[in-house]
């Protein structure tokens, strides 16, 4: 496994726990030598997995952002690789090409859509990769 795609909460109102495993999450992404593929967010447990990453050190961080989140200064600009997109279709689309395998810690309605949309394709033979659900506490 080369890339895998994290989706996460961009809120910062998250418990501590959270926090901690999107951190830990990260850091074990680049000790293995992936890559991140996630939503190009700077915020929340999207920004706190990213900038593991790269202070581990190992691994790439490619975010893949709507130009209107990019307009409200939501993306990561230290990722190795920031796509902007016009829609939030192509965002996802990009995402699940650039993935080997695909992995859903806490988040909001986002983050259960996005899992929703990889498990269909999933379960229609679209694809044939990994999805994980971290379950933390």
């Amino acid at each position: 496994m080369k890339s895998i795609c994290v989706y996460a909460s961009s809120s910062d109102a998250l418990a501590a726990s959270y926090q901690r495993e999107a951190q830990r999450l990260g850091e074990l992404i680049a000790e293995h030598g992936h890559n991140l593929v996630y939503g190009g967010g700077c915020v929340g447990l999207m920004g706190i997995c990213a900038r593991a990453v790269h202070a581990r050190g190992g691994g790439r961080v490619v975010g893949v952002i709507t130009d209107k989140l990019m307009d409200l200064e939501l993306g990561y600009r230290d990722a190795d690789e920031l796509i902007v997109t016009k829609t939030m279709s192509e965002r996802k689309r990009i995402m699940a090409e650039r993935a080997d395998a695909f992995m859903a810690v806490p988040g909001g309605f986002g983050t259960l859509e996005e899992v929703m949309e990889i498990l269909v394709l999933k379960q229609l033979w679209y694809h044939e990769k990994p999805c994980v659900f971290l379950n933390i506490e």
